[in-house]
């Protein structure tokens, strides 16, 4: 199977990549990737995959600055990766680390989530702008995000 073979992004991810890069912002991936605790793929399948997805947005105009994944499950993983981890999402670890290594000010950064675990991992980092993609979670307003239907209206946020 090629990478990216059953990938596909969402609507507008290339222009709003390429506009925050433009507006001198860093682009960071954060994700959960319990697929790789559970069996399901391994870490240098995630790699190969988060190469091909680099070179796309590169061919797009916009660059991913890093990745940052946690390949933990608590309940569900298998042998090494069954395990709590502070950086599996809804924790705010792997934000954390980014912002330590990269000298983030996460007040002035915004995140965007298609998961409210998302929204809660930027609540509990201080990351000033969270927007909840495609969802009509109740939750979001608690953790002061703003519901967006599409990417245009983060764009519009930069």
């Amino acid at each position: 199977m090629a990478a990216g073979e059953f990938f596909i992004f969402v609507e507008g991810i290339f222009a709003l990549v390429a506009a925050a890069k433009q507006a001198g912002y860093l682009v960071i991936v954060v994700t959960n990737q319990a697929g790789i605790g559970r069996g399901y793929y391994t870490e240098t399948d995630f790699h190969r995959l988060m190469k091909w997805v680099g070179e796309q947005f590169v061919i797009q105009g916009g660059s991913v600055d890093a990745v940052y994944f946690c390949p933990y499950h608590a309940e569900q993983g298998i042998g090494q990766y069954k395990q709590q981890s502070p950086f599996r999402k809804p924790a705010p670890g792997m934000i954390l680390e980014a912002a330590e290594k990269f000298s983030i000010d996460l007040a002035n950064s915004m995140l965007i989530g298609d998961n409210i675990s998302d929204i809660q991992a930027g609540s509990a980092a201080g990351v000033g702008k969270l927007f909840l993609l495609g969802s009509d979670h109740e939750e979001a307003a608690s953790y002061r995000a703003i519901k967006i239907k599409n990417l245009a209206a983060a764009m519009a946020q930069l």
